[in-house]
């Protein structure tokens, strides 16, 4: 007995010596532990939370919602919700149910753009782009994802098509053209002269606007190509170049938090060249 009262002390003793030895990593598990769970649910809020609210507060009571994430939008939402992965729809899930009959039964989207990539074309036809919610990519410790940091939401447009309707006028459609071509060749003014007269003709050309901002930003003129960028993204908020060229001028004017977060935008809408050029001075501010 006296051996065994040794050796459960010994026990004892290696037990609690081994408690202490592990306590810093636990204490630092916890910490990580802690960090991400209010890291996750300020994410979760800011991007599904917010755009179940936004549905429940513009859509009508009987709109039908197709997601890509079922959850938090579906909640916070309060609108019939179909899951594209088919989390919640098992004739989805097991192939029974085609992604094309599913999206006839749809009246809006709020989905991650990125995650239609090779699955159909972004905006799908007939639906329109109405807002988007999203999260700088460095704030998003869900998932090392970029295409998870933006929601889009759409409006199903019978008979409309994916993206704003084009010039309808052929004076506009001619001085739209006439303004690439001129870009192509360095004549900038005259670029923006032609692009100023299809936007007195047509005031909602998100084209238009994002050329002239695109001129504006060749001619070395940042300041005055944001306003019209901006405007652009205000008419189609899926406007992936118009994020892109947006993010240049943000740094050119060295206003870097917001500029890396347009070209976050930008790649999570599947344009990633701007990230890929002005990947060194993202790394310099630790946004990537």
């Amino acid at each position: 007995r006296p051996y065994s009262r040794i050796a459960m002390c010994g026990l004892s003793a290696l037990g609690i010596a081994g408690l202490v030895y592990s306590f810093p990593d636990f204490a630092e598990s916890f910490k990580d532990r802690r960090y991400h769970l209010a890291s996750d649910s300020r994410a979760i809020n800011r991007i599904n939370v917010q755009t179940g609210k936004w549905l429940a507060q513009n859509t009508p009571a009987n709109a039908v919602v197709g997601v890509n994430d079922a959850g938090a939008i579906r909640y916070f939402g309060h609108r019939f919700t179909i899951d594209l992965i088919g989390l919640n729809n098992a004739g989805i899930a097991f192939h029974k149910v085609g992604f094309k009959q599913a999206m006839g039964k749809i009246d809006w989207l709020a989905v991650f753009p990125g995650w239609f990539s090779g699955v159909d074309t972004f905006p799908p036809p007939g639906f329109g782009p109405r807002t988007i919610f999203g999260i700088p990519f460095h704030d998003y410790t869900i998932c090392p994802w970029l295409p998870q940091t933006m929601i889009a939401i759409l409006e199903k447009r019978p008979g409309a098509p994916a993206h704003p309707p084009g010039p309808s006028r052929p004076l506009v459609a001619e001085k739209l053209q006439s303004a690439k071509d001129r870009l192509e060749r360095g004549l900038i003014e005259a670029a923006i002269q032609d692009l100023t007269l299809v936007l007195i003709i047509d005031p909602k050309n998100a084209e238009g606007f994002y050329y002239r901002g695109a001129a504006y930003l060749q001619h070395g003129q940042y300041k005055q190509a944001i306003p019209d960028l901006t405007q652009a993204l205000r008419i189609n908020p899926l406007f992936a170049s118009a994020y892109e060229m947006r993010g240049a001028a943000m740094l050119a004017g060295s206003w870097y938090r917001e500029g890396c977060l347009d070209l976050e935008r930008a790649c999570a809408l599947g344009r990633c060249q701007g990230m890929e050029e002005y990947s060194e001075i993202g790394r310099r501010y630790g946004f990537w």
